[in-house]
């Protein structure tokens, strides 16, 4: 038995993409790992992937294929495909052996393309809890633009400067903002960005694509 339950909502397939840059959790509380996995819309699809190496998949309409992403040695990865397909990323829970408390929740967060990229967007952090102490009080956002953007700015503030470039794609930069509080926040990026927001606390955890413009 258990107390809840993992689900991601479909998004309409005209929202699917064909490049895609996926960034991992932040390392935080002992997680080591996400898993990503991406899905063909159609017959005959080419998929490149770069992660360390370079690797080439060929998948069917309704296929799937995954892969592992370290959170620290390696934590971005570039997905390329000749057809439009969908890319998830599956966070996991951790289980302190100090304190025997378990970290995060599972779940699953839609994945943007680049094509699909927006200019501003309000977003909100999620806040749960019970009297045991389980409440989230720290909350993270990835972000990807461009490398080339004159601003990228977070409630305001120009955080261009922490962005890291993608090394299989260096026309992408991205970044991991672990400084997020309980609240509304805004990103704005005229050159275009995606991003999601989530949270690993004890015994909880959240994930969700902040939007797509399609």
């Amino acid at each position: 038995t258990g107390f809840e339950h993992v689900f991601e909502q479909a998004m309409p397939v005209n929202s699917w993409g064909k490049h895609f840059v996926v960034t991992s959790t932040y390392p935080c509380l002992g997680l080591q790992s996400d898993l990503v996995k991406f899905t063909a819309l159609q017959d005959e699809t080419t998929v490149q992937m770069s992660y360390g190496t370079r690797r080439t998949y060929q998948l069917n309409s309704g296929e799937s294929a995954s892969f592992w992403m370290d959170l620290t040695e390696q934590p971005c990865a570039y997905l390329e495909s000749d057809k439009p397909m969908a890319v998830y990323l599956y966070n996991h829970s951790h289980k302190s052996n100090n304190s025997g408390s378990n970290y995060g929740d599972p779940s699953m967060v839609w994945i943007s393309p680049v094509e699909q990229n927006l200019e501003e967007v309000t977003f909100s952090t999620f806040q749960t809890g019970y009297d045991s102490g389980d409440t989230i009080v720290r909350h993270f956002v990835n972000i990807v633009c461009r490398s080339d953007a004159q601003a990228l700015l977070l409630d305001g503030v120009d955080i261009v400067d922490a962005l890291e470039p993608v090394s299989a794609a260096p026309e992408y930069a991205y970044v991991r903002v672990d400084t997020l509080r309980h609240g509304a926040h805004n990103i704005v990026c005229r050159g275009g960005f995606t991003a999601h927001v989530y949270d690993v606390g004890k015994n909880k955890g959240y994930a969700y694509t902040v939007g797509s413009s399609a």
